[in-house]
């Protein structure tokens, strides 16, 4: 019989009866009791102990250092780690695989596993683990197995242990205000600070892995796999043939490279005989959300756990929903933007002025803002209503671009569309906003489910040239958000940046759409957009158009369902169509422009009137694409609506008549520019006044078809007044005044006798001007610089003019591309000055590309091919090359 050294036995030896009839001799080992009866010995915990329910993943991929970090901060006295991160990224897995580590390494040391998913399991598993190590009353009904183990692992005695709780993802089983028995809490009984003992967690929450570990540090996130390590569990799960590296990255790049959603793709594929990766790759962006759906059978997950990546993710969600609805409402509502650079302050809108949105108010969510209703009985939505009304502005007020920093000409002209919002300077603080929305953000970052990046929050934070480009002193020059906030949390969240993993996004969405709220979530965030997107002609606004450029653009994939809707959609993907002009990103222009004027047609509350401010845009684009005839088109179509309409005289017809008569110069058109402009000047004069700045943009245009004909003094007497006009009204480094100063040095280059000190100081501060507002490589200014180029080539200052040549050379090609029309004037004026410099070899590679890049490209207009291969002979003959080059590009007014 074995021997049970265990407190409390007693060893007997010779024992009598009482009436003395016998005498037991021998030894007895046992118990005890007080009546003299001998117990049956206590049970002894058996000295492996190994519950891991799973076997190890011959599978696993090793993920960079988790593991070393696990072990370094498990092997401390009594060392807590918990591992955080989003459902299906392999938390459990790399558990799964420190505790067969552990178990090699000190085979000695008992492991527990501890489903902890919500009070009954948790419970369960302490039974069961009271019941291995025979802990004595755990048979009870009664027993209370939470002390009972708690005991036992206090014991250092009991030798070394691993704990490892899985799942501790539910709060109240975590918490002990839990409901349910009175030992249902973590809380009560966590696991002891033993010396002896150590505890590793996972959890979708960091807020519950914090009320298990001690330090910060010890919370490890987890992340999805690097591209490395997604390919080769994909290569080790998949039983046939190995996809190419190429095949392998798609389909990773798809599935955000999440282990669940890797080993559910290569689970479909097995099963499939004929399915290859790509064959998985196109039906997986045709079928995702069935695909995802979709449970697969895994060994090492929780049985009671889901298998399908979409199900898991929507727990998380289902989980937030209950316990505090205004963060589902937030979730919801980042769902809707590109899943990446989501700045922190359109946030904002996730709830409106009346509080009744989503999960947190349970109303009609399809509402336009402005028509949704404050509920009357709560007091609290009653104060949150009345801060927030000077938050958001009025949808039903215009606004209107004061006139000091309006852009009068060459912008699209702003008819019946118009932009909805308020002055931002009399937004007001909410701090109890800020304070609601910081709670929601915390518990979304809790489970996982979005994230911070701070290598984009430099890009969100207005720059110093935003700041400082003159004529916005009457605007909100930095973007805050809908409000300008004093406190601290506030003025952080403006410039903070966050992000969702694609698979979250679309998980979301599904959501959503299985409650048929999507829509709604959509509209709101297209209102929001609309209070927030600055027009794209107003300048130093253009670091906030960048940052939410890319939600517009996704946007542009999907027009809203609700008619209330449609208005602020094509107002958006007007202005970014714009913007995206100003850049020279002129087919990602198109597109947009296209797309908003066919929303035009469609919306019901938008006539044909209003369709004129798009075809403006497109026009523009036309125009500065270099495609004369067809930014004619658009303009004259614009102006016709207007003027059917409003007639001639009004002011938003001189606008469009300035934009047409700008076309019809460059077309040569000179007596209809002229006489179009002669009368929208007039009627500016008329309505307006001389001194303003659409009169004085006027006068510009006009001075520019004059000198085009010949009458270079009256058109350096209107350039003159144009440009004083504009220095007197607008200030000297305003953007308009730059411009006429352009325009100026353009007029006195054109004419015979060049004062060339002159134009070229109005030349170099046009390029200041335009460097301040636009930034050193826009393409705005290439044009400057390549007419100062051509400027110091006439004065036979070949270095500079050549350093100038390729300056714009290289920003053209990356506007217009190599064989663009302006990228192919800068090589043959750069070869011209090579020429001039007898470096005939560089010259003529030059002269070749140029030649051949017109022959492709001008398409009927001979003369540059021509002079061009002239000049070519020229240099082959080892000839100067002839003037038509400067002839041509002196007169030649853009």
């Amino acid at each position: 019989m074995p021997s049970y050294p265990q407190p409390g036995h007693q060893s007997i030896s010779g024992i009598s009866t009482t009436n003395g009839a016998q005498t037991v001799t021998g030894i007895v080992h046992g118990n005890v009791t007080n009546n003299g009866v001998l117990a049956r010995p206590a049970p002894v915990a058996p000295k492996r102990v190994f519950t891991v329910p799973f076997r190890r993943d011959p599978d696993f991929i090793d993920r960079g250092d988790i593991l070393a970090r696990i072990d370094e901060i498990c092997s401390q006295p009594a060392g807590r780690a918990a591992l955080v991160g989003v459902g299906g990224v392999g938390k459990s897995q790399l558990a799964i695989e420190h505790a067969y580590r552990v178990k090699k390494h000190s085979p000695e040391t008992r492991i527990f596993w501890v489903y902890a998913s919500n009070a009954g399991r948790l419970q369960e598993a302490y039974k069961g683990i009271a019941q291995t190590l025979k802990l004595p009353g755990s048979e009870e009904a009664t027993a209370n197995n939470y002390k009972l183990v708690f005991d036992w692992l206090s014991n250092d005695d009991n030798g070394t242990w691993l704990m490892i709780i899985d799942n501790a993802d539910d709060f109240k089983t975590a918490s002990s205000d839990g409901e349910g028995s009175p030992h249902a809490s973590l809380a009560d009984y966590p696991p002891p600070q033993s010396a002896n003992g150590s505890v590793l967690m996972t959890s979708r929450r960091k807020d519950i892995a914090r009320q298990m570990v001690d330090r910060e540090q010890d919370i490890i996130e987890i992340s999805p796999m690097t591209n490395c390590e997604g390919t080769q569990l994909l290569r080790r799960k998949l039983r046939r043939k190995d996809p190419s590296d190429a095949a392998a990255e798609q389909l990773l790049n798809e599935l955000d490279h999440f282990p669940l959603a890797i080993s559910q793709a290569a689970a479909y594929i097995n099963k499939n005989e004929h399915m290859s990766v790509l064959g998985y790759l196109f039906l997986f962006r045709n079928r995702r959300e069935k695909l995802m759906k979709d449970p697969f059978p895994d060994p090492r997950r929780d049985k009671q756990a889901s298998n399908a990546v979409f199900t898991t993710f929507q727990m998380s969600f289902e989980a937030i929903r209950a316990e505090r609805p205004s963060a589902a409402d937030l979730l919801s509502f980042m769902s809707v933007f590109n899943r990446q650079g989501i700045p922190g302050f359109m946030l904002r809108y996730y709830q409106d002025g009346s509080r009744n949105v989503g999960y947190a108010n349970e109303v009609n969510l399809s509402q336009p803002l402005s028509r949704r209703k404050v509920p009357t009985e709560d007091n609290k939505r009653k104060r949150l209503v009345r801060a927030l009304t000077k938050t958001l502005p009025s949808r039903q007020k215009q606004n209107t671009i004061p006139e000091s920093s309006r852009e009068p000409q060459n912008r699209p002209q702003n008819t019946a569309i118009t932009r909805n919002g308020g002055d931002p300077s009399s937004w007001k603080p909410n701090q109890e906003l800020d304070e609601e929305l910081e709670a929601d953000l915390a518990m979304l970052t809790s489970f996982s489910l979005i994230s911070f990046t701070s290598d984009e929050r430099d890009r969100a934070m207005p720059s110093s040239d935003a700041r400082s480009v003159p004529g916005n002193e009457n605007h909100a020059t930095t973007y805050e958000s809908p409000t300008n906030h004093s406190s601290g949390s506030g003025r952080l969240l403006d410039h903070q940046v966050l992000a969702m993993h694609g698979l979250v996004q679309q998980a979301t969405r599904e959501w959503l759409a299985s409650e048929s709220t999507e829509e709604g979530w959509f509209g709101r965030l297209t209102s929001a957009m609309a209070e927030e997107l600055p027009n794209g002609w107003k300048y130093g606004t253009w670091d906030k158009c960048r940052t939410l450029l890319p939600h517009v653009q996704s946007m542009a994939e999907r027009k809203p369902s609700q008619e209330s809707n449609n208005r602020e959609w094509v107002v958006l993907l007007r202005d970014a169509a714009y913007y995206l002009c100003l850049q020279g990103l002129y087919s990602q222009a198109e597109e947009l422009a296209r797309k908003s004027l066919d929303g035009c047609k469609k919306c019901f509350d938008l006539k044909e009137f209003d369709n004129a401010s798009v075809v403006d845009v497109l026009g523009h684009i036309a125009y500065a694409k270099g495609d004369r005839s067809e930014s004619e088109k658009w303009y004259r179509r614009a102006l016709m609506i207007v003027t059917s309409s409003e007639g001639t005289s009004h002011p938003r017809a001189m606008g469009h008549m300035g934009n047409l008569a700008s076309a019809l110069r460059r077309q040569g058109k000179l007596a209809e520019a002229e006489e179009m402009l002669r009368q929208a000047l007039a009627a500016s004069k008329k309505a307006l006044g001389v001194g303003h700045p659409d009169s004085l943009c006027g006068m510009r245009e006009l001075a520019l078809v004059l000198s085009k004909q010949g009458k270079y003094d009256e058109a350096e007497a209107m350039a003159r007044t144009a440009l004083a006009g504009m220095e007197n009204v607008q200030g000297k480094e305003h953007i308009h005044t730059i411009r006429s100063v352009q325009v100026f040095a353009r007029i006195l280059h054109a004419q015979p006798e060049v004062p060339f000190a002159e134009v070229e100081k109005l030349y170099k501060r046009a390029l200041a001007g335009f460097e301040k507002c636009y930034g050193p490589d826009h393409v705005s200014k290439m044009w400057t610089v390549f007419r100062l180029a051509l400027l110091l080539q006439q004065q036979d200052r070949f270095a500079e003019a050549g350093t100038l040549y390729r300056r714009a050379c290289a920003g053209y090609e990356r506007f217009y591309g190599v064989e663009g029309v302006w990228t192919l004037g800068s090589v043959y004026g750069l070869a011209l000055v090579l020429h001039q410099q007898q470096r005939f070899e560089d010259a003529g590679s030059l002269y070749e590309r140029a030649c051949a890049g017109y022959e492709k490209t001008l398409d009927g207009d001979y003369d540059k091919t021509m002079a061009c291969m002239e000049d070519f002979s020229k240099l082959l003959e080892k000839q100067a090359p002839t003037s038509w080059f400067l002839d041509h590009y002196r007169d030649y007014l853009y």
